[in-house]
């Protein structure tokens, strides 16, 4: 009996362990992104340092919110899911993870609207700056407009977790941060994009990571999703 609780812990242990790393390599690719953007931009631009730093933050703090929404809905499934497949229900599972999907989609549109008709306006509430109004309103519209890659990615690491995969979770979150700071520099100055070039490079790299889980996910006996 004392065996068969240390096995319990051990699992319960290393489950533990899976999540703390997921959630460290999920601060990485955030910081990364950030950092990469902002040295980029920064060294593109030739705006002051302190007002577009300023800018900077506020542009975050709309990503920052639509990381939230999709990991928030993204770990709801999670749990969903995993008592699912614990409870050998893999077609409400798949149900589930389905669902997850569409409410992943539906955060996706509400971003997407408002990188379409809000972003410029709200840039405009930040600053007086009439250049930081045009490179932050282009940035933060591309960034949630083409926001697909990051809703995608995240609920799709979030059913990989709730497999039990979560190596392959954390290696295509590192894998988008890679990819991000190999585009930046191609896109804001071999192509002369500038600030559009920054947020395309973000939104590519997301949608990279999507497609790696994607093809992953497809090829999983445990949750294999009926697109």
């Amino acid at each position: 009996m004392n065996l068969v609780d240390d096995v319990h812990t051990l699992c319960h242990l290393g489950r533990s362990i899976n999540r703390i790393i997921t959630k460290i390599a999920d601060m990485v690719n955030t910081i990364v992104g950030c950092c990469v953007d902002f040295k980029h931009i920064h060294a593109r631009s030739g705006i002051n340092s302190q007002r577009s730093s300023v800018v900077y933050l506020k542009r975050t703090t709309i990503q920052m919110l639509m990381i939230a929404v999709s990991t928030g809905l993204g770990v709801g499934i999670n749990s969903l899911v995993s008592r699912r497949l614990g409870q050998k229900r893999s077609e409400d599972a798949r149900m589930a993870a389905c669902n997850g999907v569409f409410l992943e989609l539906i955060g996706f549109a509400v971003f997407f609207v408002f990188g379409a008709f809000i972003a410029k306006p709200f840039m405009k509430v930040l600053t007086p700056d009439a250049t930081l109004q045009q490179l932050g309103g282009e940035y933060l519209s591309i960034v949630t407009m083409f926001s697909f890659g990051l809703f995608m990615s995240v609920i799709f690491e979030r059913l990989m977790q709730s497999t039990g995969n979560t190596v392959l979770s954390m290696t295509t979150q590192l894998t988008g941060a890679l990819m991000n700071i190999i585009l930046d520099p191609i896109f804001i100055f071999a192509l002369d994009m500038g600030v559009a070039g920054a947020a395309l490079a973000t939104a590519i790299s997301q949608a990279i990571s999507f497609t790696i889980l994607l093809v992953v996910m497809q090829k999983s006996d445990s949750l294999k999703l009926r697109l």
